[in-house]
C-alpha cells in the first residue's frame, strides 16, 4: 500500500487530501506493530494470573501517545501525530513481548521480527517520500523493488512455507 500511495491517493482523492500520503507508513506500520502485542499477548491470555500484565501495556502505551501527541503535532502536525501512534505502540508491543518472555510461555525469535518491520518500514518511507512525480518509470521501479523484495522473502522463509503448504494440502486431503 505504502509503495504505491502517491499513485492511489492521485487516483482516489481530491488534491486537498493527496498530501495525506506521508502519514501511510506510520499509521500501516503500527498497525503491523500493534499486530505484534497482539501475537505477544496472546499466550498471556491463557494463563488467568498474568492476563491483568497485559494492561500494563496497554496503559503506558496510552499515556505515552498522549505525551507524544502533546510534543509532536505543534512541531509536527499530521506527521507527528502518526509518529506518536507508531511509537507508543511500538512500546507496547515491546512491553507485551519483555512480559511475555518473563513467563517463558514461548520463545519468540522477536529480532528478526522487528528487524523486517524496521527494514520494511523504512523502505516504505522512503518510497512514499520520493520527491519524483508519478510516471510510468517510477511505477516501474516501485514493481522491481517490490518484486525483488518479495522474492528476497520467498527465499529467506521458502521452509516455512513450504511446510505451511504441505500442512494446508494435508488438511484438505481429510
Amino acid at each position: 500500500i505504502c509503495f504505491f500511495s502517491k499513485e492511489l491517493f492521485a487516483i482516489l482523492l481530491s488534491k486537498e487530501f493527496r498530501e495525506a500520503n506521508v502519514i501511510l507508513p506510520y499509521i500501516t506500520f503500527s498497525y503491523v506493530i500493534i499486530g505484534a502485542y497482539y501475537f505477544f499477548g496472546y499466550p498471556l491470555f491463557y494463563d488467568t494470573k498474568r492476563t491483568k500484565l497485559i494492561n500494563i501495556a496497554t496503559f503506558v502505551s496510552a499515556a505515552l501517545n498522549v505525551v507524544l501527541n502533546l510534543f509532536l503535532i505543534p512541531k509536527y502536525g499530521m506527521i507527528g501525530a502518526s509518529a506518536a501512534t507508531l511509537l507508543s505502540f511500538f512500546v507496547s508491543s515491546l512491553i507485551t513481548l519483555i512480559l511475555s518472555n518473563k513467563a517463558k510461555l514461548i520463545r519468540y525469535n522477536y529480532e528478526s521480527m522487528y528487524l523486517a518491520i524496521v527494514l520494511s518500514f523504512s523502505l516504505a518511507l522512503f518510497v512514499t517520500n520520493l520527491n519524483s512525480a508519478i510516471t510510468l518509470n517510477t511505477i516501474l521501479l516501485k514493481l522491481l523493488t517490490l518484486t525483488i523484495i518479495l522474492l528476497a522473502i520467498v527465499f529467506k522463509y521458502r521452509k516455512e512455507m513450504k511446510m505451511a503448504v504441505d500442512l494446508v494440502k494435508s488438511k484438505l486431503k481429510k
